[in-house]
């Protein structure tokens, strides 16, 4: 390669990160295209929805949540509603909706979807690999103009996954020509805000993965596509459980009574707001018409000396003449 061409390549790259640098261009865009990864095939998101707890993933400054991230997936029968949970850098709660429905290039590729949420871009979400009951691979990538902003996530059924499953996502992802040194592993466990209801939370994630097993007849998988060993224990909802459950609903009801109470008062301050603006308007017009009638008496006044003031000169000329001549 001639050294001038070379050199120019240097510094048509020096002058990207420089502007990149200076115009705050996050630090996740690459220069590059985005892998062409296989998708899992015969996906199923029935099997799919419940609680997924993301484990590790690439750093991303545009996503609020550092730590305990948790997304619950509900399928719909046409689209999965998320709700995401977790703690911010600074450890306060965060709690995010958004919506995942079929790419329209590829519809029938349900694992092949597109994530739509507030304030960001529509952004393709690819499972790459999972067996429903202990992990997910997920891959997302944009491209334009020679860049590229490439995003995967490691996701668990629990805080902490299964020793190896982490490996076996790494090595599908980089079978597919995706460089997994970027992977970050999430803060999860003893700090979060779910661990009192942890139990819970698995017990509800199994008893859904079971009944939906049951009504597909079919028998759960494990991280190796083989049949899941029989626990030694099984996992029932028992009181405890129940308690948690109910404990949550109702922190969810108080949450929209809060909201409720939030817009009453507003609405009640907009219509005292609405009354004190009528009655001020009310008094205003009230002193218009008060100065105009005081105005028009001033006037009337006026008029009326105006008029007066003639005759008045004219008696007062003739007591003088009278006086005179008397």
């Amino acid at each position: 390669m001639d050294w001038r061409l070379l050199l120019s390549i240097c510094l048509v790259v020096v002058q990207i990160h420089v502007a990149m640098a200076a115009f705050g261009i996050p630090d996740f865009l690459e220069m590059g295209g985005c892998a062409q990864v296989k998708t899992k095939r015969n996906f199923d998101p029935d099997r799919y929805a419940g609680i997924w707890f993301t484990v590790e993933t690439v750093e991303n400054e545009y996503e609020q949540c550092k730590a305990c991230i948790n997304t619950n997936y509900t399928w719909m029968g046409d689209h999965f509603a998320l709700t995401a949970k977790g703690l911010d850098k600074t450890g306060k709660k965060i709690r995010k909706q958004s919506m995942m429905h079929a790419n329209e290039e590829e519809p029938d590729d349900w694992a092949h979807m597109i994530v739509d949420a507030e304030g960001v871009p529509a952004a393709p979400y690819k499972v790459v690999a999972t067996d429903y009951v202990t992990y997910s691979c997920v891959y997302s990538c944009m491209s334009f103009v020679g860049f590229r902003a490439e995003f995967f996530w490691f996701m668990s059924r629990t805080p902490s996954a299964e020793p190896g499953l982490s490996e076996l996502c790494k090595n599908t992802l980089s079978a597919n020509g995706v460089d997994t040194s970027k992977f970050e592993i999430i803060d999860q466990g003893k700090t979060c805000p779910y661990v009192s209801k942890l139990d819970s939370i698995l017990s509800w994630n199994q008893k859904y993965m079971q009944s939906v097993d049951k009504s597909l007849n079919k028998e759960p998988e494990d991280a190796h596509s083989t049949k899941q060993e029989t626990t030694t224990k099984e996992v029932t909802v028992d009181a405890k459980a129940v308690e948690d459950l109910t404990q949550m609903v109702k922190e969810e009801k108080e949450i929209l009574t809060e909201m409720e109470e939030k817009i009453e008062e507003d609405v009640k301050e907009l219509k005292e707001l609405e009354k004190e603006i009528k009655d001020t308007e009310r008094r205003h017009r009230h002193h218009e018409r008060k100065e105009h009638h005081l105005e028009e008496t001033e006037n009337s006044a006026m008029a009326q000396s105006a008029a007066t003031a003639p005759l008045l000169l004219v008696l007062f000329v003739s007591y003088l003449s009278h006086s005179l001549l008397s």
